[in-house]
């Protein structure tokens, strides 16, 4: 039988009750003098209220009758304790003193026992506190829950996003295994078909077309390495392999190019580590690459600048723009730009550009100087 979190704060309470009333049930061996005075005290109390008394004996209170009398009022003060606040909780408890007195008075008019106003009384606040100290337990397993939740969440995430950045680099070795095949492959076969004609012809027209071939053959190495590991953002730095970047798309699509640096920006910048730059410089490169195959601009402005305590990459074009919130759910690559961001926890945002034209893709980046 599988209990309910009700049926478990019940028994929680029942059993925080149970002890406190154990507990002061003790206090009445070690107050005997004091709770047989206050007990007098108490009843001369309800006679002066003009309250009738049907025993005048005054026989001592079993220890069974006191715990079930300690019991009755310190289970609903551990409720108090546990559901109420404040004031509220302060005024409960001060009325259940009174009617556990009450409930003397009522005992001893039935069956002239005499009780024990003073551990009565403590029952109740006792039982009170012990509500607070409830309450203030199942808040802290609460928030306990609530964060193993959320890192497990959290992971959970992280796990599925390593895979997709797993499939996605797997997509793009893929892709880079094709234009080899493609492009370099091919023409270095086109290149030894020139050779041996030359061979047997000795014609000049075709040696120049495999000088062509060379050096068209090393172009395109040379932008399959640059893609694998910019040379310029290693040896000149990540402002310099931006402007390079909307260089070669200006050159692709004929769009106009603007790039800016600050100058705190640029100092910050040369802070930040290897990997930070390679996956900045990455965003900022599938950008443009975004700009060059699907908006059709004429202006591409580029940024580096410091706001607040981030440093942020800005990348803005002319051209026919998205929607954002759909480009989000439904383009893989900005997924895998999202992503890539999140593995040095900078946060990536697109938006309509200036005037409402073109697109705004921002970065934003902790500032090393603001990182512990």
């Amino acid at each position: 039988m599988t209990i309910t979190p009700g049926y478990k704060r019940t028994i929680r309470v029942a059993a925080t009750a149970t002890v406190v009333s154990i507990a002061c049930s003790g206090l009445i061996q070690a107050l005997n003098g004091l709770e047989q005075n206050s007990f007098v005290e108490l009843m001369n109390s309800f006679l002066q209220l003009g309250a009738p008394t049907a025993h005048a004996s005054k026989i001592p209170a079993s220890l069974l009758s006191s715990i079930v009398g300690f019991l009755l009022f310190s289970f609903p003060a551990v409720w108090s304790g546990l559901k109420l606040t404040g004031f509220a909780r302060i005024m409960a408890t001060a009325q259940l003193i009174i009617l556990g007195w009450v409930y003397e008075w009522g005992v001893w008019q039935l069956f002239g026992q005499t009780s024990a106003p003073i551990s009565q009384a403590l029952a109740t606040i006792i039982g009170c506190l012990s509500g607070v100290w409830l309450k203030e337990q199942e808040v802290r397993k609460s928030d306990r829950d609530a964060r193993h939740y959320e890192l497990k969440l959290r992971n959970q995430e992280l796990q599925e996003s390593r895979l997709a950045l797993v499939k996605n680099d797997e997509t793009e070795r893929r892709l880079l295994a094709a234009d080899l095949h493609d492009q370099v492959l091919n023409d270095l076969k086109g290149i030894m078909e020139k050779l041996n004609q030359y061979g047997s012809t000795n014609d000049p027209a075709v040696l120049l077309v495999i000088n062509d071939k060379m050096r068209q053959v090393m172009v395109e190495i040379r932008e399959i390495m640059d893609n694998l590991c910019p040379v310029v953002l290693e040896h000149f730095g990540l402002a310099a392999a931006i402007e390079e970047c909307l260089e070669k798309g200006s050159q692709r699509s004929g769009f106009d190019i603007r790039f800016k640096q600050s100058d705190e920006a640029e100092k910050l910048v040369k802070d930040l580590s290897d990997v930070e730059q390679q996956l900045l410089y990455r965003l900022i490169q599938e950008s443009v690459t975004n700009i060059c195959k699907h908006a059709n601009a004429s202006l591409v402005q580029a940024s580096i600048d410091v706001e607040e305590n981030d440093l942020v990459f800005a990348v803005v074009d002319n051209g026919k723009g998205l929607d954002p919130d759909k480009a989000i759910v439904t383009s893989r690559g900005l997924g895998y730009m999202r992503l890539r961001a999140a593995l040095i926890g900078a946060r990536i945002r697109w938006a309509a550009g200036k005037e409402g034209k073109g697109t705004s893709v921002e970065i934003r980046i902790n500032s090393p100087a603001n990182v512990s």
